[in-house]
């Protein structure tokens, strides 16, 4: 049995495992992009749901990890954006981006930075105004607590115990999320939208901007895109 592709991604597993560790990883095509882009935005949406899901019957622990698993399937997004620009030569280039890609602390501190500039003083800056602090614990030390019995101390704690008493980053954690899957709603929730996005990229000319043109020409195209 073949596996089913639809619009450039996978509806069916694999017939054997060995499939998903054995594959190697593509130089992506933008329809590849875009698929890849949706199909992302439906997971970490997913993600999120099962979150609530836990922290309404009291869940904190793994509410709070599975929310920092949406934050981390959301970074995924922007970084496939990138992708769009690789020559598909570039085998160095790839190679960064796949391993980037992996990188559960990289896609953790997209969210420290995304957004925050780029869409300051518009209407989407509300998006990105949460953000975890540099003052805080790591947030990859934090999901494994989250997930994991750990020593405090001298003393085994389990997950839940500790984060009954952590309902602030909880909380904040559930905001970020909240807040990334409303900004990347319209960009992103129907396959059609994450094709517009990748053909919008695909036509912004980058040599030869300064960083400030780059930055109004893609915030100017985000809201066009928005509007649709």
């Amino acid at each position: 049995m073949h596996c089913w592709i639809r619009e450039g991604t996978m509806t069916k597993a694999p017939e054997t495992l060995d499939q998903l560790f054995t594959a190697r990883k593509p130089k992506m095509t933008k329809v590849k992009i875009a698929a890849t882009m949706h199909a992302c935005y439906r997971n970490a949406k997913e993600l999120y749901e099962e979150a609530q899901m836990l922290l309404e019957h009291g869940r904190a622990a793994r509410g709070f990890g599975l929310c920092v698993l949406s934050l981390e399937e959301l970074a995924k997004i922007p970084l496939l954006a990138n992708a769009i620009y690789l020559k598909r030569g570039n085998n160095i280039a790839w190679s960064k981006f796949w391993k980037a890609f992996s990188s559960h602390r990289l896609k953790q501190n997209t969210w420290s930075v995304y957004g925050k500039r780029m869409f300051a003083g518009t209407c989407r800056e509300r998006f990105y105004k949460h953000s975890w602090s540099a003052k805080l614990p790591a947030l990859e030390k934090m999901k494994q607590l989250s997930f994991y019995v750990d020593f405090v101390g001298t003393h085994p704690m389990q997950p839940n115990i500790l984060y009954g008493h952590l309902k602030a980053l909880c909380d904040l954690a559930v905001k970020m999320a909240e807040d990334r899957l409303e900004a990347f709603r319209p960009l992103h929730s129907t396959s059609a939208r994450s094709k517009n996005v990748v053909a919008m990229l695909s036509h912004i000319k980058i040599t030869g901007a300064s960083k400030a043109e780059w930055q109004e020409m893609f915030v100017r195209s985000v809201a066009e895109l928005t509007d649709l």
